[in-house]
């Protein structure tokens, strides 16, 4: 898939001189931009903040047609099969309606990698986490953009990386000068949470919407990991909303009708990963266990497919409910 491919065709294309590619019209103007990140090897990595091999991201800079001092914006985090304009491309345009500039970009393509829809790595998570708060760390020295007013949405694999960007850990180890002013998660698969603690989270919001039928991510998995935090006093704010019907992958319109896909990827039979500043743990039956890579791996295995399903209605409903959320939130 090409990134940004037809992700803005109302707009008329301008070629200027230099590195930057600057779209505009009377409702969009958008700027081909690139921003510094890291590749990490695993999840320790980043949890530690270690150095790690640095990469340029491109990524796309759009901003709404109404004009601000400074706008709220939203970073946009893709999927397991990168970036695709008629999911992240479809939702950063209408964020841009609702008064939102946007960035979107792809964690893949600067390091060769190809979908990781089947066989994602253990770089994967971690490295697209950076990637977030790399664009995080962009975004807020953007002079057009209120560095307060930042906010992430994610969907699937981005969806994680938008709920693992509210983490503490990762917060002080990637972007310390910087923090998200609230999170919204699509469909996360949901593998990674934080050791309940009173600075457990950045303090921020988190909107995560999940479906009913979701057999990646089942809503009693995120049930028992909110009460665990309860019961550990963790420092945030948590909403969730269930789509009834719904599947995993609503907002994919690549997927026209429900199906399951055998070889996906998925962490649905292992127990949620838990991180803190003393390394990874894992949540069983609602307490800290030792985490056990080979016993990780053993699961992944046995766990793959899941099923998919466009909800033309529903995808309407969630970037109702997404733009609610981030005008009472990070737009204030």
């Amino acid at each position: 898939m090409e990134p940004f491919k037809h992700a803005f065709p109302a707009c008329r294309t301008l070629f200027l001189v230099g590195v930057v590619l600057q779209l505009t019209n009377a409702t969009c103007t958008a700027e081909k931009v690139k921003f510094p990140s890291v590749t990490m090897a695993s999840l320790r990595q980043a949890i530690a903040g270690d150095s790690a091999d640095k990469v340029l991201v491109s990524s796309e800079l759009q901003y709404p047609a109404t004009r601000a001092e400074r706008y709220p914006s939203v970073v946009i985090a893709h999927a397991s099969g990168g970036y695709d304009p008629e999911t992240e491309g479809w939702f950063a345009a209408e964020l841009n309606k609702a008064g939102f500039a946007t960035l979107t970009y792809d964690s893949f393509i600067p390091r060769k990698w190809g979908s990781q829809f089947k066989n994602g790595g253990p770089a994967t998570l971690p490295t697209t986490i950076a990637d977030g708060f790399a664009a995080l760390s962009f975004m807020a020295a953007e002079p057009r953009i209120d560095p307060a007013r930042v906010a992430i949405i994610g969907f699937s694999l981005g969806g994680d990386v938008a709920h693992a960007a509210a983490i503490e850990s990762f917060h002080k180890a990637l972007s310390p000068e910087h923090r998200f002013a609230a999170h919204v998660s699509f469909y996360p698969g949901f593998t990674l949470g934080a050791r309940a603690g009173p600075q457990a989270y950045t303090g921020s919001p988190v909107l995560l919407l999940l479906a009913e039928k979701d057999e990646l991510t089942p809503a009693e998995k995120v049930q028992h990991y909110l009460t665990y935090l309860k019961q550990g006093s963790a420092n945030t704010s948590i909403e969730t909303l269930i789509y009834p019907g719904a599947y995993h992958a609503w907002a994919n319109p690549h997927t026209p009708k429900a199906q399951f896909f055998a070889d996906a990827g998925s962490a649905r039979k292992c127990p949620m990963m838990l991180v803190g500043d003393e390394g990874l743990q894992n949540l069983v039956n609602g307490q800290e266990a030792p985490f056990d890579a080979a016993e990780r791996q053993r699961c992944l295995a046995s766990g793959r497919g899941y099923t998919m399903g466009f909800n033309a209605g529903i995808r309407a409903k969630s970037l109702a409910d997404a733009v609610a959320f981030l005008r009472r939130t990070s737009a204030r």
